[in-house]
């Protein structure tokens, strides 16, 4: 009996690794918004479309990148 629970506790912790390894983190990649600025379309050029995407995947978490329009 103490075999067995043995061995279903290294299972256990094997399959816990194994899990915890596939778990990685995902960057984000690209996000869609339909958030304005407030003037129409008028975002200042592609300058100012570049700031706008900036704001935007700042407030939603993304750090360390540069984002564009």
């Amino acid at each position: 009996m103490l075999k067995c629970e043995i061995t279903l506790l290294a299972s256990a912790i094997l399959v816990t690794s194994l899990s915890a390894a596939q778990a990685q983190e995902h960057l984000m990649g690209f996000f869609v918004t339909s958030v304005g600025v407030g003037d129409g379309g008028n975002l200042g050029g592609l300058e100012g479309a570049d700031a706008h995407c900036n704001t935007l995947a700042t407030a939603a978490g993304s750090t360390g990148r540069e984002w564009r329009a």
